[in-house]
Protein backbone atom coordinates (compact mmCIF):
# COMPACT_ATOMS: atom_id res chain seq x y z
CA UNK A 1 0.00 0.00 0.00
CA UNK A 2 1.22 3.64 -1.09
CA UNK A 3 2.57 6.04 1.91
CA UNK A 4 -0.27 8.60 1.18
CA UNK A 5 1.44 11.30 3.33
CA UNK A 6 4.07 11.36 2.35
CA UNK A 7 2.53 12.85 -0.73
CA UNK A 8 1.60 15.71 1.35
CA UNK A 9 5.13 16.48 1.86
CA UNK A 10 5.81 20.00 -0.02
CA UNK A 11 9.39 20.05 -1.14
CA UNK A 12 10.98 23.48 -2.92
CA UNK A 13 14.29 23.92 -4.48
CA UNK A 14 17.44 21.83 -4.71
CA UNK A 15 20.81 21.38 -2.94
CA UNK A 16 21.16 23.88 -0.12
CA UNK A 17 18.54 25.35 -1.22
CA UNK A 18 16.08 22.28 -0.72
CA UNK A 19 13.01 22.92 1.59
CA UNK A 20 10.51 20.65 2.98
CA UNK A 21 7.02 21.22 4.42
CA UNK A 22 6.55 18.64 7.54
CA UNK A 23 2.48 17.57 6.68
CA UNK A 24 2.16 16.60 10.36
CA UNK A 25 3.57 19.40 11.89
CA UNK A 26 3.73 22.27 8.93
CA UNK A 27 7.36 23.16 10.53
CA UNK A 28 9.71 23.65 7.43
CA UNK A 29 12.94 22.38 7.24
CA UNK A 30 15.88 22.66 5.37
CA UNK A 31 17.42 20.10 3.13
CA UNK A 32 16.45 16.94 5.10
CA UNK A 33 12.85 15.79 6.92
CA UNK A 34 14.88 12.68 8.69
CA UNK A 35 16.46 14.42 12.11
CA UNK A 36 12.64 16.21 12.41
CA UNK A 37 10.28 13.30 11.81
CA UNK A 38 12.83 10.83 14.01
CA UNK A 39 12.57 13.47 17.05
CA UNK A 40 9.21 14.91 16.37
CA UNK A 41 7.23 12.00 15.21
CA UNK A 42 8.72 8.74 16.25
CA UNK A 43 5.80 6.73 15.63
CA UNK A 44 5.30 8.19 12.50
CA UNK A 45 9.13 7.00 11.62
CA UNK A 46 8.40 3.65 13.39
CA UNK A 47 5.53 3.02 11.05
CA UNK A 48 7.71 4.50 7.88
CA UNK A 49 10.19 1.51 9.11
CA UNK A 50 7.61 -1.41 8.66
CA UNK A 51 6.92 0.05 4.82
CA UNK A 52 10.51 -0.21 3.92
CA UNK A 53 10.88 -3.49 4.96
CA UNK A 54 7.20 -4.93 3.65
CA UNK A 55 8.25 -3.22 0.52
CA UNK A 56 11.77 -5.07 0.60
CA UNK A 57 9.91 -8.38 1.58
CA UNK A 58 7.82 -8.05 -2.24
CA UNK A 59 11.11 -7.71 -3.95
CA UNK A 60 12.10 -4.46 -4.14
CA UNK A 61 15.49 -3.05 -3.88
CA UNK A 62 15.80 0.37 -1.20
CA UNK A 63 16.22 2.59 -4.94
CA UNK A 64 12.76 1.27 -5.87
CA UNK A 65 11.50 1.74 -1.94
CA UNK A 66 12.45 5.14 -1.95
CA UNK A 67 10.51 5.99 -5.06
CA UNK A 68 7.63 4.32 -4.82
CA UNK A 69 6.90 5.36 -1.08
CA UNK A 70 9.51 8.39 -0.13
CA UNK A 71 8.95 10.54 -2.75
CA UNK A 72 13.34 11.31 -2.90
CA UNK A 73 12.66 12.94 0.67
CA UNK A 74 16.01 11.33 1.84
CA UNK A 75 18.61 8.79 -0.31
CA UNK A 76 17.93 5.15 -0.53
CA UNK A 77 20.84 4.68 1.71
CA UNK A 78 18.77 5.79 4.33
CA UNK A 79 16.55 3.07 3.50
CA UNK A 80 19.17 0.15 2.74
CA UNK A 81 20.74 1.58 6.33
CA UNK A 82 17.23 0.98 7.90
CA UNK A 83 16.34 -2.38 6.43
CA UNK A 84 19.81 -3.99 7.13
CA UNK A 85 18.84 -3.35 11.01
CA UNK A 86 15.69 -4.77 11.07
CA UNK A 87 17.38 -7.47 9.14
CA UNK A 88 20.03 -7.96 11.54
CA UNK A 89 17.62 -7.60 14.78
CA UNK A 90 15.35 -10.54 13.09
CA UNK A 91 18.28 -12.65 12.79
CA UNK A 92 19.13 -12.80 16.79
CA UNK A 93 16.15 -13.06 17.02
CA UNK A 94 15.62 -15.91 15.37
CA UNK A 95 12.79 -14.69 12.96
CA UNK A 96 12.56 -15.67 9.05
CA UNK A 97 13.59 -13.47 6.94
CA UNK A 98 13.00 -12.29 3.19
CA UNK A 99 16.36 -13.33 1.48
CA UNK A 100 16.44 -11.89 -2.72
CA UNK A 101 17.72 -14.16 -4.61
CA UNK A 102 17.59 -16.29 -7.89
CA UNK A 103 15.46 -18.99 -7.72
CA UNK A 104 16.11 -20.38 -11.19
CA UNK A 105 19.11 -20.81 -13.56
CA UNK A 106 19.28 -20.23 -17.48
CA UNK A 107 22.91 -20.49 -17.48
CA UNK A 108 25.95 -22.38 -15.47
CA UNK A 109 28.83 -20.55 -16.91
CA UNK A 110 29.79 -17.26 -18.75
CA UNK A 111 28.68 -17.12 -22.15
CA UNK A 112 31.97 -16.51 -22.90
CA UNK A 113 35.24 -18.75 -21.87
CA UNK A 114 38.12 -16.37 -23.35
CA UNK A 115 37.99 -14.65 -19.68
CA UNK A 116 41.08 -16.54 -18.39
CA UNK A 117 43.31 -15.96 -21.65
CA UNK A 118 42.28 -12.57 -21.62
CA UNK A 119 42.67 -11.52 -18.29
CA UNK A 120 46.23 -12.76 -18.63
CA UNK A 121 47.24 -10.26 -21.43
CA UNK A 122 47.28 -7.45 -19.36
CA UNK A 123 47.11 -5.62 -15.69
CA UNK A 124 43.95 -3.36 -16.53
CA UNK A 125 40.75 -5.26 -16.17
CA UNK A 126 37.07 -4.34 -16.70
CA UNK A 127 33.65 -5.93 -16.37
CA UNK A 128 31.19 -3.40 -18.02
CA UNK A 129 28.74 -6.28 -17.02
CA UNK A 130 28.81 -7.87 -14.20
CA UNK A 131 28.91 -12.01 -14.76
CA UNK A 132 24.83 -13.19 -13.79
CA UNK A 133 25.02 -17.21 -14.46
CA UNK A 134 24.19 -19.69 -11.60
CA UNK A 135 22.86 -17.58 -8.99
CA UNK A 136 24.91 -14.16 -9.21
CA UNK A 137 23.68 -10.97 -9.10
CA UNK A 138 24.68 -7.58 -7.76
CA UNK A 139 21.54 -7.40 -4.83
CA UNK A 140 24.12 -7.75 -2.24
CA UNK A 141 25.75 -4.38 -1.94
CA UNK A 142 29.72 -4.33 -2.87
CA UNK A 143 30.19 -7.41 -3.90
CA UNK A 144 32.50 -7.95 -6.60
CA UNK A 145 31.76 -9.66 -10.61
CA UNK A 146 31.91 -13.49 -10.35
CA UNK A 147 34.83 -12.72 -12.99
CA UNK A 148 37.27 -12.18 -10.85
CA UNK A 149 37.23 -15.06 -8.18
CA UNK A 150 36.59 -17.79 -11.69
CA UNK A 151 39.63 -16.39 -12.82
CA UNK A 152 42.05 -17.02 -9.97
CA UNK A 153 40.13 -20.15 -8.91
CA UNK A 154 40.90 -21.79 -11.98
CA UNK A 155 44.77 -20.32 -12.87
CA UNK A 156 45.66 -21.21 -9.80
CA UNK A 157 43.99 -24.40 -8.21
CA UNK A 158 42.92 -27.66 -9.10
CA UNK A 159 39.97 -30.13 -8.22
CA UNK A 160 40.45 -31.09 -4.11
CA UNK A 161 41.87 -28.12 -3.72
CA UNK A 162 40.67 -25.66 -0.58
CA UNK A 163 39.70 -21.63 -1.75
CA UNK A 164 39.28 -19.05 1.05
CA UNK A 165 37.49 -16.10 1.55
CA UNK A 166 37.41 -14.15 4.75
CA UNK A 167 34.98 -11.83 3.48
CA UNK A 168 32.41 -13.66 1.81
CA UNK A 169 29.51 -11.12 1.50
CA UNK A 170 27.20 -12.02 -0.83
CA UNK A 171 28.48 -15.09 -1.22
CA UNK A 172 30.49 -14.90 -4.88
CA UNK A 173 33.88 -16.92 -4.02
CA UNK A 174 32.69 -19.92 -3.12
CA UNK A 175 29.79 -20.36 -5.62
CA UNK A 176 32.13 -20.13 -8.02
CA UNK A 177 34.27 -22.91 -5.97
CA UNK A 178 31.20 -24.88 -5.96
CA UNK A 179 30.39 -24.35 -9.61
CA UNK A 180 34.35 -25.21 -10.37
CA UNK A 181 34.24 -28.69 -8.16
CA UNK A 182 37.22 -26.72 -5.73
CA UNK A 183 36.38 -26.97 -1.96
CA UNK A 184 35.92 -23.83 -0.12
CA UNK A 185 35.74 -22.10 3.19
CA UNK A 186 34.05 -18.53 3.57
CA UNK A 187 33.51 -16.39 6.61
CA UNK A 188 31.44 -13.76 7.38
CA UNK A 189 30.67 -11.58 10.79
CA UNK A 190 27.20 -10.90 9.05
CA UNK A 191 24.91 -13.76 9.41
CA UNK A 192 22.98 -12.39 6.59
CA UNK A 193 25.68 -12.81 4.00
CA UNK A 194 26.20 -16.28 5.89
CA UNK A 195 22.17 -17.16 5.01
CA UNK A 196 22.35 -15.36 1.81
CA UNK A 197 25.29 -17.99 0.82
CA UNK A 198 23.28 -21.05 2.02
CA UNK A 199 20.58 -20.17 0.33
CA UNK A 200 21.98 -19.73 -2.62
CA UNK A 201 24.13 -23.17 -2.83
CA UNK A 202 20.90 -24.65 -1.74
CA UNK A 203 18.80 -23.39 -5.22
CA UNK A 204 22.36 -24.68 -7.04
CA UNK A 205 22.04 -28.00 -5.52
CA UNK A 206 18.04 -28.03 -6.27
CA UNK A 207 18.39 -26.70 -10.00
CA UNK A 208 20.98 -29.05 -11.17
CA UNK A 209 18.74 -31.96 -10.18
CA UNK A 210 16.12 -30.56 -11.70
CA UNK A 211 18.14 -29.83 -14.82
CA UNK A 212 19.72 -32.84 -15.01
CA UNK A 213 23.26 -30.62 -14.47
CA UNK A 214 25.98 -32.15 -13.37
CA UNK A 215 28.38 -30.88 -10.78
CA UNK A 216 31.78 -31.53 -9.95
CA UNK A 217 31.59 -33.26 -6.41
CA UNK A 218 33.58 -30.83 -3.60
CA UNK A 219 32.75 -29.45 0.55
CA UNK A 220 31.75 -26.00 1.12
CA UNK A 221 31.73 -24.88 4.11
CA UNK A 222 30.19 -21.06 5.17
CA UNK A 223 29.99 -19.74 8.67
CA UNK A 224 29.29 -16.71 11.19
CA UNK A 225 32.75 -16.12 11.72
CA UNK A 226 35.21 -12.87 12.83
CA UNK A 227 38.08 -13.67 10.18
CA UNK A 228 40.83 -11.90 12.76
CA UNK A 229 40.14 -15.06 14.39
CA UNK A 230 40.94 -18.12 11.67
CA UNK A 231 40.65 -21.50 13.38
CA UNK A 232 43.91 -23.33 14.21
CA UNK A 233 42.81 -26.48 11.80
CA UNK A 234 43.03 -23.91 9.06
CA UNK A 235 47.02 -23.78 9.28
CA UNK A 236 49.04 -24.33 5.93
CA UNK A 237 45.75 -26.17 4.78
CA UNK A 238 44.50 -23.42 2.09
CA UNK A 239 45.61 -23.60 -1.46
CA UNK A 240 44.12 -19.97 -2.56
CA UNK A 241 42.76 -16.92 -0.71
CA UNK A 242 40.47 -14.78 -2.65
CA UNK A 243 38.80 -12.14 -0.73
CA UNK A 244 37.24 -8.80 -1.09
CA UNK A 245 37.60 -6.51 2.21
CA UNK A 246 35.44 -3.55 3.10
CA UNK A 247 36.93 -0.36 2.19
CA UNK A 248 37.78 0.93 5.53
CA UNK A 249 34.14 2.52 6.10
CA UNK A 250 33.06 3.54 3.25
CA UNK A 251 30.04 1.28 2.99
CA UNK A 252 29.05 -0.03 6.47
CA UNK A 253 28.07 -3.68 5.92
CA UNK A 254 26.21 -4.25 8.71
CA UNK A 255 24.65 -1.79 11.48
CA UNK A 256 25.02 -2.85 14.69
CA UNK A 257 27.65 -5.91 14.83
CA UNK A 258 30.65 -4.40 16.99
CA UNK A 259 33.84 -6.28 15.14
CA UNK A 260 32.75 -5.93 11.63
CA UNK A 261 35.98 -4.04 10.02
CA UNK A 262 33.39 -1.50 8.04
CA UNK A 263 32.29 -0.01 11.17
CA UNK A 264 35.34 1.20 12.79
CA UNK A 265 35.94 4.88 12.54
CA UNK A 266 39.57 5.44 12.62
CA UNK A 267 41.35 4.42 9.41
CA UNK A 268 44.77 3.52 11.50
CA UNK A 269 42.87 1.28 13.64
CA UNK A 270 41.62 -0.06 10.40
CA UNK A 271 44.95 -0.99 8.99
CA UNK A 272 45.95 -2.55 12.61
CA UNK A 273 43.01 -4.96 12.17
CA UNK A 274 44.02 -5.49 8.53
CA UNK A 275 47.43 -6.62 10.08
CA UNK A 276 45.93 -9.23 11.79
CA UNK A 277 43.91 -10.20 8.80
CA UNK A 278 47.47 -10.38 7.12
CA UNK A 279 48.96 -12.34 9.73
CA UNK A 280 46.26 -14.97 9.81
CA UNK A 281 46.41 -15.13 5.91
CA UNK A 282 49.80 -15.94 5.63
CA UNK A 283 49.58 -18.74 8.40
CA UNK A 284 46.62 -20.39 6.92
CA UNK A 285 47.94 -20.11 3.15
CA UNK A 286 50.06 -23.35 1.85
CA UNK A 287 53.65 -22.48 0.67
CA UNK A 288 54.19 -21.00 -3.18
CA UNK A 289 49.95 -20.14 -3.11
CA UNK A 290 47.97 -17.20 -4.15
CA UNK A 291 46.37 -14.69 -2.02
CA UNK A 292 44.29 -12.11 -4.15
CA UNK A 293 42.67 -9.20 -2.37
CA UNK A 294 40.69 -6.64 -4.43
CA UNK A 295 40.14 -2.92 -2.28
CA UNK A 296 40.18 0.41 -3.21
CA UNK A 297 40.98 3.76 -2.46
CA UNK A 298 38.99 6.70 -0.41
CA UNK A 299 38.36 10.04 0.73
CA UNK A 300 38.51 11.35 3.90
CA UNK A 301 37.43 15.03 3.93
CA UNK A 302 36.88 15.25 0.50
CA UNK A 303 41.22 14.45 -0.13
CA UNK A 304 42.03 11.25 -1.63
CA UNK A 305 43.58 8.50 1.00
CA UNK A 306 45.32 5.72 -0.27
CA UNK A 307 44.06 3.21 1.81
CA UNK A 308 44.72 0.23 -0.91
CA UNK A 309 48.42 0.82 -1.04
CA UNK A 310 47.95 1.01 3.11
CA UNK A 311 46.86 -2.16 3.37
CA UNK A 312 49.32 -3.73 0.36
CA UNK A 313 51.90 -2.40 2.40
CA UNK A 314 50.89 -4.69 5.60
CA UNK A 315 50.64 -7.73 3.92
CA UNK A 316 54.35 -7.28 2.24
CA UNK A 317 55.35 -6.55 6.30
CA UNK A 318 54.09 -10.12 7.21
CA UNK A 319 56.12 -11.31 4.94
CA UNK A 320 54.10 -12.09 1.33
CA UNK A 321 55.55 -10.83 -1.81
CA UNK A 322 53.41 -9.16 -4.19
CA UNK A 323 53.22 -10.74 -7.88
CA UNK A 324 51.00 -8.69 -9.57
CA UNK A 325 48.79 -5.86 -9.16
CA UNK A 326 46.10 -5.62 -11.63
CA UNK A 327 44.04 -1.98 -11.99
CA UNK A 328 40.26 -3.21 -11.94
CA UNK A 329 37.92 -0.16 -13.51
CA UNK A 330 34.67 0.34 -11.76
CA UNK A 331 31.34 -0.01 -13.38
CA UNK A 332 27.79 1.15 -12.20
CA UNK A 333 29.32 2.17 -9.23
CA UNK A 334 25.96 3.27 -6.86
CA UNK A 335 27.71 6.34 -5.56
CA UNK A 336 28.23 7.82 -8.81
CA UNK A 337 24.98 9.97 -7.33
CA UNK A 338 26.71 11.78 -4.88
CA UNK A 339 29.75 12.71 -7.36
CA UNK A 340 26.66 14.85 -9.86
CA UNK A 341 27.52 18.63 -9.92
CA UNK A 342 30.52 18.33 -7.88
CA UNK A 343 34.06 19.57 -8.46
CA UNK A 344 35.17 16.17 -6.77
CA UNK A 345 36.33 13.58 -9.22
CA UNK A 346 34.82 10.10 -9.02
CA UNK A 347 37.01 7.00 -7.55
CA UNK A 348 36.97 5.08 -11.17
CA UNK A 349 39.41 2.41 -10.02
CA UNK A 350 39.97 -0.27 -7.42
CA UNK A 351 43.56 -2.40 -6.86
CA UNK A 352 43.71 -6.19 -7.10
CA UNK A 353 46.92 -7.72 -5.30
CA UNK A 354 48.25 -10.85 -6.04
CA UNK A 355 50.41 -11.80 -3.44
CA UNK A 356 52.27 -15.06 -3.17
CA UNK A 357 53.66 -16.74 0.35
CA UNK A 358 57.10 -17.78 -0.70
CA UNK A 359 59.31 -20.24 1.40
CA UNK A 360 61.54 -18.13 3.54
Amino acid sequence: MKNSNIKQMIVSGSGKNRKINCCFCNEKLNRSILPHIKKEHALIWEDWKKIMLEQYNEGYNPKQIMKREFNTLFTWSVIEKEIQKMIENNIMKGKKIKLHVKNKITHWEPKTDELTEELDKTTTWKFKKRGDWATHTGNYRGNWPPQIPRYFIKKYTKKGDWVFDGFLGGGTTVIEARLLGRNAIGYDINPYAIKLTKKQLEIIEKESKKQNHILPSCEIKVKVHDVKDLEKNLDESIDLICTHPPYFNSLKYTQSIEKDLSRIPDVNIFLDEMTIVAKGFYKILRTNKICAILIGDIRIKKNMYPLAFNVMNRFLDEGFVLKDTIIKEQYNDRSTAFYVNSDIRRINHEYLFIFEKLLR
